[in-house]
């Protein structure tokens, strides 16, 4: 079975494991310890690069939010 197959069948009107609001609480706090001093430059990097994706996340669940509101009611 495809990826597309197995993805289009899990049941969309089901809560995601992580909502928006958190995926942006984890983000602030990935942002804040990454701009800590004293952290390798290594390591601060993958704490921002990992606070951005959490909120491309956070804006990827809020419109599938909005997707199910228009399509479902």
């Amino acid at each position: 079975m495809s990826t597309f197959r197995s993805l289009s069948s899990i049941d969309s009107a089901r809560a995601p494991a992580i909502s928006a609001r958190e995926c942006r609480a984890y983000s602030a706090q990935c942002m804040t310890l990454g701009m800590e001093p004293n952290l390798s430059l290594q390591r601060a990097a993958i704490l921002l690069a990992i606070g951005r994706t959490l909120i491309a996340l956070a804006s990827q669940l809020d419109q599938h939010e909005a997707i199910l509101q228009d399509e479902c009611g």
